[in-house]
């Protein structure tokens, strides 16, 4: 009789979607804001949402200064900001998403992800 029992595990993570569509979020803004690759925002936002969403959302802000609609493979995006390529709801770069979305930042609905091309000073003076 053999006891040698073979199991398979599947060690791929994948992310929720391999592919995100994103685009400019048209949404008014008190005066004054400011574009996300500007200093003041760096400065200002990057104690409260974190180096890899900060990351995350001036690769998108410059990405958006190009074209207002294009596609990202998630796990390139994801080694290209220093993150790894392991998927998954709880990966690195999944986390940062959803941080951005907590802060107003984006809307990810689906495989759409609307960010804002603008935002306040601080996390503070933003209204969703």
């Amino acid at each position: 009789m053999d006891t040698t029992k073979n199991y398979t595990i599947d060690t791929t993570h994948k992310f929720p979607y391999q592919t995100l569509n994103v685009r400019a979020w048209a949404r008014t803004l008190r005066p004054g804001s400011l574009a996300l690759d500007e200093t003041a925002i760096e400065v200002n936002w990057l104690p409260a949402v974190g180096p890899t969403t900060m990351a995350l959302m001036r690769r998108l802000g410059r990405e958006l200064a190009k074209s207002s609609r294009f596609p990202i493979d998630c796990q390139s995006w994801a080694t290209d900001l220093g993150v790894g390529h392991k998927g998954g709801y709880h990966s690195p770069f999944w986390r940062a998403i959803r941080r951005a979305e907590r802060f107003g930042v984006v809307n990810l609905t689906g495989d759409e992800l609307l960010v804002r091309t603008k935002l306040p000073l601080s996390p503070s003076q933003l209204t969703t």
